[in-house]
């Protein structure tokens, strides 16, 4: 028992140290003392959980964003460009082609060729391999840095989309546009969710096209 007291002020103070640092944003703070807490809670108190990074999104300036996950305590890594458009490394932006008017090449892409369950699973409703989608031939084809890329989850584009960097990160992210994501619906066949810059997730048909963002497959 004197142990686990121990093992808990450790934790409140790796807590009041991380939180308190300037370039956490809130929502990250909440995510950090969420993960710390729960962590507390597995059986092997033994090792504590590993501290966060200083830098938690992070720009490597080689056309990837890389986002630190709190459950897997992993950086995992996205395109900063969306597909269409180029990334230019010594401007380390995403104006490689096009302009504005056109969101820098950015291509619109269906989630699948027909509203039904034919491009995802029935079990937790994600984007199957198949030939039937748009988005999922764009990534798999990618070769950017001689990665493999796929289709981003909807719950890393949602954490992103909060990050206080994020603006500057992706200075050419349509503000008024919607992204596709890998997850569909489960009420409905015909939709998939995909993410809005101003009000979130939200569903739409599988045939309409929406932009797209490849995170590494791995």
């Amino acid at each position: 028992m004197k142990f686990y007291k121990i093992y808990l002020l450790f934790l409140v103070l790796i807590i009041s140290v991380q939180c308190n640092k300037p370039n956490f944003s809130k929502y990250r703070q909440e995510r950090i003392a969420i993960g710390i807490f729960f962590h507390a809670l597995l059986p092997s108190l033994s090792e504590p959980p590993p501290a966060p990074p200083d830098d938690t999104f992070v720009d490597n300036k080689d056309g990837t964003i890389s986002l630190y996950d709190e459950e897997t305590y992993e950086f995992v890594n996205f395109k900063k460009c969306l597909q269409g458009q180029i990334y230019r490394i010594e401007q380390n932006d995403c104006q490689g082609t096009g302009d504005s008017s056109d969101n820098y090449g950015a291509n619109l892409l269906s989630y699948c060729n027909t509203d039904d369950n034919s491009c995802n699973e029935t079990k937790n409703y994600t984007l199957i391999s198949t030939d039937s989608s748009q988005i999922y031939l764009s990534c798999k084809n990618d070769t950017l840095n001689n990665k493999t890329w796929r289709v981003i989850d909807l719950s890393y584009l949602t954490s992103m989309l909060k990050e206080t960097e994020f603006d500057s990160f992706y200075a050419e992210y349509p503000r008024n546009g919607h992204c596709w994501t890998n997850k569909a619906s489960s009420s409905d066949s015909g939709q998939a969710y995909y993410v809005s810059y101003i009000y979130g997730s939200q569903t739409g048909r599988k045939t309409l096209t929406k932009y797209l963002l490849c995170m590494e497959s791995k």
